[in-house]
């Protein structure tokens, strides 16, 4: 990876420590692009060493996030949250992007490129759905140019869903599938969406594109491909929704961590994972998994940190 600094142009990365971050600021260094990181935990290492300064969200105090995204040229955004914790509501995290993008207005950022999810909807049953359709309306008001990027399912190094299935499959000797298992998933490697966020950075078009591999799979046929690639021996079974979230909230707690929720599930059988457009990444999660075979799935990933 490149550390040159040899532009005078910065861009903002939210959540640089994070997963889909990290591979966005890793582009825009190796770009010769200067880089920082907006982030709730400042005092965390982004991996990139100390060519990224890392300035706090500040979300109660807009004048200062205000202050850190001055002479910022695009602002990528992938600031969300996963599910609701004490506080943390996703009302809340409305709030949040909402003050996050009139800083960014009021700090004349030339562009914001966010992503967001596939399919929201405002109308949605989901309040994951609900709150990223609201973000993208902010947004799209806000008169910054824009381009929005709906992923589902992002894969790499360090994609927690991917990895913990394989986890699950050389550890357990029984991994249940909730429901038939016959809704499908689309996903999409995360330097392929980190390489087309950085290429939208420059245009000034307003773009709203689903952010997609060249693979769709049935969850079944995605546990199936993951099983043959490590080598698993585990009984693939179908359980019940509700079986199936006591069984992982049971595992969960032993985790410390939350496996699966009950929107997710829901959402997974709605097929909100898959486009109804064509694919807009090259990379194959086939090829991907039979790359990594010997590192995918050898340590738990937690999704949730304190």
């Amino acid at each position: 990876m490149s550390t040159k600094l040899g532009s005078d142009e910065v861009d903002a990365v939210t959540g640089v420590g994070g997963f889909t971050g990290r591979y966005i600021a890793r582009r825009l260094l190796d770009s010769g692009r200067n880089v920082i990181n907006l982030t709730g935990h400042p005092d965390r290492p982004t991996g990139l060493g100390d060519v990224v300064r890392s300035m706090p969200f500040a979300f109660d105090s807009p004048d200062r996030i205000t202050q850190s995204l001055e002479g910022v040229s695009t602002l990528f955004n992938t600031y969300w949250i996963r599910l609701e914790r004490g506080a943390m509501t996703f009302e809340k995290a409305i709030e949040n992007s909402k003050a996050l993008v009139e800083a960014a207005v009021s700090a004349g950022v030339r562009r914001i490129v966010h992503i967001s999810v596939l399919n929201p909807s405002a109308d949605s049953p989901f309040s994951y759905y609900r709150g990223k359709a609201v973000v993208e309306e902010v947004i799209r008001d806000s008169g910054l140019s824009y381009a929005i990027l709906r992923p589902a399912v992002i894969f790499g190094d360090s994609g927690v869903l991917i990895n913990n299935i394989a986890w699950f499959l050389r550890r357990f000797p029984v991994f249940a599938i909730p429901g038939s298992g016959d809704y499908s998933l689309q996903p999409v490697y995360v330097d392929d969406l980190a390489k087309l966020a950085v290429a939208l950075a420059s245009s000034s078009e307003n773009v709203v594109m689903d952010a997609v591999g060249p693979e769709v799979f049935t969850l079944n046929e995605l546990v199936a491909l993951i099983r043959r690639t490590v080598g698993s021996h585990t009984r693939v079974i179908h359980a019940p929704p509700n079986l199936a979230l006591i069984a992982t909230g049971l595992i969960g707690l032993i985790l410390r961590d939350v496996i699966l929720t009950r929107d997710e599930i829901a959402s997974l059988s709605a097929n909100l994972l898959v486009s109804n457009g064509p694919p807009t990444c090259p990379t194959r999660l086939s090829d991907w998994l039979a790359s990594n075979a010997d590192s995918i799935g050898q340590t738990y990933m937690r999704d949730l940190r304190k």
